[in-house]
């Protein structure tokens, strides 16, 4: 299933609410593929009305209440907290709304450093773009970037015209009852992060190679439970073992994916790690990894494929380990 707009979202979550919708449902693709056509979670009210008036079956509330509920609400209070417009017309994707609210809760971290608008997009939004049109994404979609500025509060001068020297943001999703803390290698893991805070959990953002902000680590995270989430390719494997390296004598632990976790082709577009299937374990040091982590390894290099580190559920994957 494609991921969801806004204003799919608020139509599904005012049929949820008002138990009725007089909304052109079947007119909206993802709604009409989704819910009416496919699963039949909703349906026409029988009867002789001008206007199709849509009902929820039997279906729709378990449906809607699992994998909706709390993403309406999560980008409800944002557009509340931030006084960005949201209403269905604002047709904001769902990764660019998780983005959206990143930057607002850490508007102050990235105005100490803010970079041109090309270097914005590919460090920000890198999940939603790809090289070929990251220059023209904002291009492409003007209220997104009117919506960034407006967070930034930079809506006169926009983006400045060169690039800061020294660009090492920290983003950190800042946990006070923190129990655990995990090194995330992508950024998406920081978007949407209520799950991971419910459950004591603290991220940090240490992607793209950048060893920058393990010298920010402090004692009390690493006295706490460590772990490294990543996508399970060769490069993010690799920076697993600079990681260990680098931390000396505290320990770290990475994080396995679900067996049932979706692997893809290594070929896959805009997908670069290749594995090195004239090394024993693609190259990596053995001794870093479990028996089980190289088991999983070997069988990603014997099929050529990876394992996306946003398809995980990192509450999931510590739970697991315990």
């Amino acid at each position: 299933m494609r991921k969801i707009n806004w204003g799919s979202l608020k139509r599904l979550h005012d049929l949820y609410e008002g138990r009725k919708s007089t909304a052109a449902l079947h007119r909206d693709p993802f709604i009409n593929t989704n819910f009416i056509e496919h699963n039949r979670m909703i349906r026409r009210k029988l009867g002789g009305q001008k206007t199709p008036v849509w009902l929820p079956t039997d279906k729709f509330d378990t449906y809607y209440e699992r994998w909706y509920a709390d993403k309406y609400r999560d980008f409800k209070d944002f557009f509340d907290l931030s006084l960005l417009p949201h209403t269905a017309l604002q047709d904001y994707e769902e990764d660019d709304i998780a983005t959206l609210i990143f930057v607002y809760n850490n508007r102050a971290e990235i105005l100490k450093g803010l970079t041109t608008e090309r270097t914005f997009l590919k460090e920000v939004f890198k999940k939603a773009i790809n090289e070929e049109r990251e220059s023209k994404y904002f291009v492409t979609h003007p209220s997104l970037k009117k919506a960034v500025l407006q967070l930034l509060g930079r809506e006169k001068e926009g983006f400045p015209d060169d690039d800061p020297k020294d660009n090492q943001w920290r983003f950190v999703v800042d946990c006070p009852t923190a129990k655990y803390v995990v090194l995330c290698e992508n950024l998406n893991m920081l978007k949407l992060p209520r799950k991971a805070l419910e459950n004591d959990i603290e991220l940090w953002y240490v992607g793209g190679g950048n060893t920058k902000p393990l010298e920010r680590l402090g004692t009390r995270q690493l006295n706490l439970p460590l772990f490294y989430s990543c996508d399970w390719d060769h490069h993010g494997l690799h920076f697993y073992s600079r990681i260990k390296k680098i931390l000396g004598g505290y320990k770290i632990h990475l994080l396995l994916p679900r067996p049932d976790a979706q692997r893809y082709n290594t070929k896959t577009e805009h997908h670069s790690s290749q594995w090195d299937f004239n090394k024993p374990l693609s190259g990596l040091p053995p001794l870093d990894f479990s028996p089980e982590a190289q088991s999983l390894i070997n069988q990603l290099i014997q099929t050529d494929k990876w394992i996306e580190e946003e398809g995980n559920d990192i509450v999931e994957m510590i739970s697991n380990r315990k």
